[in-house]
């Protein structure tokens, strides 16, 4: 994986590309994951920081799956 980094300023936002690859454990679904409304939490790997050592994520963000 190629190393993309994005600058926020501190108390800034901003939009950054999201690649979502599906895969299941049940292999009558295969590759897919049915359609509904559905909810997508990504863990960020921010530069180290000595005062926030915690792993930090994304709220849980709603994702619609049509077809």
């Amino acid at each position: 994986m190629p190393l993309i980094m994005f600058r926020v300023a501190p108390g800034n936002t901003e939009r950054i590309p999201l690649l979502i690859g599906t895969a299941s454990f049940r292999p009558d679904l295969g590759y897919t994951v049915p359609p509904g409304l559905w909810g997508i939490q990504v863990p960020l790997d921010l530069e180290w920081d000595p005062y926030t050592r915690e792993r930090r994520r994304t709220p849980v963000l709603p994702l619609t799956i049509t077809a």
